[in-house]
């Protein structure tokens, strides 16, 4: 799993947050990134504690400080630093995804690159002292090969923090209805889910079953645009954390085509852990 983690908080509630969450996940090795100025942070009696209990529990830890600049040095230097420390995970804390702003090309920029990485977009919403819920995301209607690799990368993923959290799993594959057709009244999702519910559900108890040993699992499927989908079945049954597929396109096909996972990091409010599969 996840045992060496960059994690780049932006005020004292993210730090405390992710510290929460590494502790949780049993990460091993833990490389704070700093706004610059804001190490202070560290000396705030509740954050040392956390640091301490997370020593205690035998994961190393480093700290060091953003350079002044602008997003995209930022998002430069974080990758720069996740390939030295061979992180395989970048924590980011989230903001509001609006739909080309510097912060979110940035997360797109770290989503595209070469490197074997997962990103996880973090609330500072607490996971400790509540039940967890965890969802992936399976386009399990998608037969190409590198689609196959990517639902069990994900699968793999969210069955393994299931274990380490003592979380739920929650496995959603959504029909697929455009959002021009949804809000058009083209295609009417009830009928796209009545038409095609069996199969889809079908598969996705095979593909579960293969994958996951037997672990029980809440099996769903729905229709619509996916993006709004996924959002409405997290709020509905309360999820911490959703896992979401990323094929990591680059050059010119991958400036023209937006996937799906990013659209998702649109709408989505809660917790996102972005596996990748590269596909140039």
């Amino acid at each position: 799993m996840y045992n060496s983690v960059l994690a780049v908080p932006d005020s004292e509630s993210a730090i405390y947050s992710m510290l929460e969450k590494c502790e949780l996940m049993s990460v091993n090795q833990l490389t704070l990134v700093y706004p610059f100025g804001e190490y202070r942070f560290t000396n705030k009696p509740h954050i040392l504690n956390k640091l301490s209990s997370l020593k205690d529990k035998g994961c190393q830890l480093d700290h060091i400080t953003l350079p002044l600049g602008a997003h995209k040095k930022h998002f430069s230097f974080i990758a720069e630093q996740a390939e030295l420390r061979d992180a395989q995970l970048i924590m980011l804390t989230r903001q509001q995804e609006q739909p080309g702003s510097d912060w979110l090309n940035g997360v797109k920029s770290l989503l595209r690159s070469n490197s074997e990485w997962a990103v996880m977009l973090c609330s500072k919403r607490s996971w400790a002292g509540r039940s967890i819920g965890v969802l992936a995301t399976i386009d399990i209607l998608d037969d190409t090969k590198e689609h196959a690799a990517l639902n069990t990368g994900v699968l793999d993923a969210a069955c393994s923090l299931t274990e380490r959290l003592a979380a739920m799993l929650h496995v959603l594959s959504v029909i697929p209805v455009s959002l021009v057709s949804t809000e058009l009244d083209l295609v009417e999702p009830y009928e796209r889910l009545q038409k095609h519910v069996a199969t889809t559900h079908e598969k996705l108890v095979e593909f579960t079953s293969a994958l996951h040993d037997g672990k029980d699992a809440i099996l769903s499927v729905t229709a619509g645009y996916p993006p709004r989908e996924i959002q409405s079945y997290t709020r509905q049954h309360h999820l911490n954390l959703v896992v979401l597929g990323n094929i990591a396109r680059t050059g010119i096909r991958g400036l023209l085509l937006g996937n799906t996972a990013e659209k998702i990091l649109e709408h989505l409010r809660t917790d996102a852990l972005i596996v990748r599969n590269k596909h140039h």
